[in-house]
């Protein structure tokens, strides 16, 4: 269990640096069925694992998170969630998991918690500086980047980071353009951040932070226009995959590309075996995972490997429950 005086102060210096208060109070929840997670930390074995957090099932915004093992593909272990929220930023940084922003049916938030695996526990971080859901996370550097997003009112085009060494936000330069429901991935220490919505329509433009200019600079778009959709960095390709394109009458895509850095071009992609947006998509052990989303009628709980090497997808065991617009991140440790 943390100190809770020790995270209280950080907490509430924090908080008044940034004007803020934090909305999450420190709590630390731990499941049964992931005690194995901590045996193999303490043997010393490496292993990944995706973790599946919140998201809406069917109108129902909910309080729970499941995870695939990569050594255990055969099922989903079901894992405790901080508390309840959709459309939330998450990604994996330093040995443990952190999930900011979302909804929880009432509001936008702010708050943010990490997950140990170690510790097996959940708690308390500082709040992000502005109020997010479906903005992007990823991490490069030592630093966890959180860009995009909305407030309920308007579409953001800050972006801010945390270091978790100081546990203090920091706000960037702000993107090319506003954009929420968009996707992010790092590859060699800079960070991409693709598609989304600029709160009229669908967007195909792709924009790259390099931390060491400390700017944002257009990258060749997508080939096609999309929001809510997957996105992860493997193998030093850029994945992005389903979503929901604005144009004409709108559509739920079925369709996948990859951008390769080295040449700054996309590539089609075999597409996704099911058409679908609110995708959660992860690097799980050098393949792009996929799982949940919705088709339009109805939340779905399935899940597909892509296999780089194969060009082709796999399915994969489906979740416990559906999940839409679910937080996703992996972790090696």
């Amino acid at each position: 269990m943390p100190d809770m005086t020790a995270v209280t102060e950080v907490l509430s210096r924090v908080g008044a640096h940034a004007g803020l208060t934090s909305g999450l109070n420190l709590r630390a929840t731990c499941s049964s069925s992931s005690r194995g997670t901590s045996a193999n930390v303490l043997r010393g074995n490496s292993t990944a694992q995706a973790y599946v957090i919140g998201g809406e099932s069917n109108g129902h915004i909910l309080s729970s998170a499941e995870s695939l093992h990569s050594e255990r593909m055969s099922s989903w272990e079901e894992l405790c969630a901080p508390d309840s929220r959709t459309w939330a930023a998450c990604a994996g940084l330093s040995g443990r998991l952190f999930i900011c922003g979302g909804n929880d049916g009432v509001q936008v938030l702010n708050s943010v918690a990490s997950f140990s695996p170690v510790a097996n526990c959940w708690e308390a971080m500082p709040s992000l500086i502005r109020r997010r859901e479906g903005a992007a996370a990823a991490a490069a550097g030592g630093l966890l980047y959180i860009l995009g997003g909305g407030d309920g009112a308007s579409v953001h085009d800050s972006t801010e980071c945390l270091d978790p060494e100081t546990g203090c936000w920091m706000l960037l330069p702000t993107l090319r353009y506003p954009r929420v429901g968009c996707a992010a991935g790092a590859i060699d220490g800079q960070v991409y951040v693709c598609g989304g919505s600029d709160g009229r329509e669908s967007m195909s433009s792709v924009e790259r932070y390099d931390p060491s200019r400390g700017e944002w600079e257009d990258l060749p778009p997508m080939s096609q226009d999309r929001e809510r959709f997957g996105a992860a960095a493997v193998k030093r390709y850029l994945y992005v995959c389903g979503g929901w394109s604005s144009r004409g009458d709108g559509q739920v895509l079925v369709s996948a590309e990859r951008y390769d850095p080295a040449n700054g071009s996309w590539e089609d992609l075999a597409p996704m075996p099911q058409r679908r947006h609110g995708i959660a998509a992860a690097c799980l052990d050098g393949r792009l995972l996929i799982c949940g989303g919705s088709y339009g009628r109805q939340d779905v709980r399935s899940a597909e490997m892509y296999d780089p090497v194969a060009m082709a997808w796999v399915q994969m065991p489906g979740m416990h429950l559906s999940r839409n617009c679910a937080a996703i991140a992996s972790l090696r440790y």
